[in-house]
């Protein structure tokens, strides 16, 4: 039987998270006019924001961030927003999807 250790999975773990966080920086950087330090920075910030609405994943935190590029940093206190991250009903798949749809519509507004 093969046992993976707490430092083998911690490695992994980490490299996998690294790996992320270099393609949303590039993500970051094609999409805003961001230089990469500042990117770096705007992804750490926007990724601890996301994990305080249970955001964990990289499809969930992706959509925070293009919320956050295309609505502004602090998007999220905007009472619709709100409603939605803080909503305690919604998976964070739903959440996810709600942020996206909330994106669409303010989008189409402007």
């Amino acid at each position: 039987m093969f046992i993976i250790r707490k430092a083998i999975e911690e490695a992994f773990v980490q490299e996998q998270m690294n790996l992320f966080k270099k393609r949303a920086v590039a993500f970051i950087l094609k999409h805003t006019d961001h230089q990469k330090p500042e990117a770096e920075y705007w992804f750490d910030e926007r990724f601890k924001q996301a994990q305080l609405y249970n955001f964990q994943t990289e499809k969930h935190i992706m959509s925070f961030i293009v919320a956050a590029i295309l609505l502004g940093e602090n998007f999220d206190s905007q009472p619709s927003a709100m409603k939605i991250l803080q909503s305690s009903q919604m998976t964070s798949d739903k959440k996810s999807e709600a942020l996206k749809q909330f994106v669409l519509k303010k989008s189409e507004e402007s």
